[in-house]
């Protein structure tokens, strides 16, 4: 079975996201660091169990993620208006997660729409 595209996109992105957030400040890193972390893996968890069950937990696992992906958009803004992450580095990682967003909402849609 091939892997969704979404998740295969997603591990890079926590990779990506990991080697941010580990070059933040001591001082940041239990509280910004830590979240952005976990919101990250948050993701990836809920996406990869999505790809394995049936269709009414996986939409309400692809809304969590969608929820996590939210919250970690606002820690990343907040990150960089601390000046812990630079404007290139915010503006890559909000691309890449925008692009994640569409494919969790194609996702979405085509669970709604295969559910009528």
């Amino acid at each position: 079975m091939d892997e969704p595209a979404l998740l295969v996109l997603w591990e890079r992105i926590v990779g990506e996201v990991l080697d941010r957030t580990g070059g933040f400040p001591r001082s940041a890193r239990f509280s910004f660091a830590a979240r952005i972390d976990a919101r990250a893996l948050d993701v990836l968890e809920c996406v990869a169990a999505a790809r394995f069950s049936p269709p009414a937990q996986t939409a309400a696992l692809l809304g969590e993620a969608d929820r996590h992906l939210a919250v970690l958009r606002v820690l990343l803004r907040v990150s960089f208006d601390r000046k812990l992450l630079d404007r290139r580095a915010l503006e890559h990682l909000s691309t890449s997660i925008d692009e994640a967003g569409r494919m969790l909402g194609g996702w979405r849609a085509w669970l709604a729409e295969s559910a009528r």
